[in-house]
């Protein structure tokens, strides 16, 4: 049933279906060189490299198939780095796992946070939120909400402890300006090397 907007006789218009077409581009040296456009009603544009190794794009409907092109041309280089890294044997892909796997990846990532803020004694987020993200393992917003990757809860906790020091320090730089990274060295002088070993998990 359609929603009111708040006045009486307005209608929300329902949610176009996405838009599918192809782009051929073996230059990529990908092992599909069919790259899918999908045209919906977002606002930007994103590169997605799937398990399989095809590549999509998503994008806003009025992108033209030679705007696409361009865009992944221009992001030749990253599409390479994360089809090699998709490739590498030491590669660990976490997969989106069912509702209720989910369910228990939440509540298990849940305790690691409580159970790490025990002894953490510098600034503390107004709330934290626990979501499924595929490009991110964290975010810190300007209000003071850290949002973590339920998927946090099945890192070591060296890498665990590396996401939400990063996050945390973001409370005082929310930028990654030299001062940032030196805060994060003191609390963590090994973080290059924890860069390294999350670099290894890839989410899809």
């Amino acid at each position: 049933m359609p929603k009111a907007n708040g006045l009486r006789g307005h209608k929300i218009s329902p949610r176009r279906p996405a838009a599918v077409s192809q782009l051929y581009m073996p230059e990529l040296g990908l092992r599909q060189a069919v790259v899918k456009v999908i045209r919906s009603d977002r606002r930007s544009l994103a590169l997605q490299l799937q398990p399989d190794g095809s590549l999509q794009v998503r994008c806003p409907r009025q992108i033209s198939q030679l705007a696409a092109r361009q865009f992944v041309s221009r992001h030749t280089d990253w599409v390479q780095r994360q089809a090699a890294r998709l490739q590498d044997p030491q590669t660990i892909i976490l997969t989106l796992p069912d509702p209720a796997r989910q369910a228990r990846l939440r509540a298990q990532t849940s305790q690691r946070l409580a159970d790490f803020m025990t002894g953490w004694d510098g600034p503390r987020p107004v709330r934290w939120s626990i979501r499924r993200q595929r490009t991110r393992w964290g975010s810190c917003s300007s209000r003071g909400t850290i949002s973590v990757n339920l998927h946090c809860a099945q890192l070591p906790q060296s890498l665990f402890e590396y996401i939400v020091v990063h996050e945390l320090c973001h409370l005082t730089h929310l930028n990654h300006s030299p001062a940032f990274w030196s805060l994060v060295a003191l609390r963590l002088p090994d973080y290059r090397q924890r860069q390294q070993e999350l670099a290894r998990y890839r989410l899809v």
